[in-house]
């Protein structure tokens, strides 16, 4: 019974650690909230090659 007592307060105290870890990184916002607040960004492509075929294309 006492190691699985210890066993069972050795978890609590790592997710304790984590989660606390966590949020503090996230500015003390939870992470749905930290996410909801981020800015969407879309990824900008250009293209440089050629279309035609058996060419190199290349993103950059």
């Amino acid at each position: 019974m006492t190691e699985t007592r210890e066993l069972a307060n050795a978890i609590f105290e790592y997710l304790e650690i984590f989660h606390n870890c966590r949020h503090f990184a996230l500015g003390g916002l939870a992470p749905l909230e930290f996410e909801s607040r981020q800015p969407i960004t879309v990824p900008r492509f250009q293209y440089h090659g050629s279309t035609e075929p058996g060419t190199h294309q290349s993103l950059h």
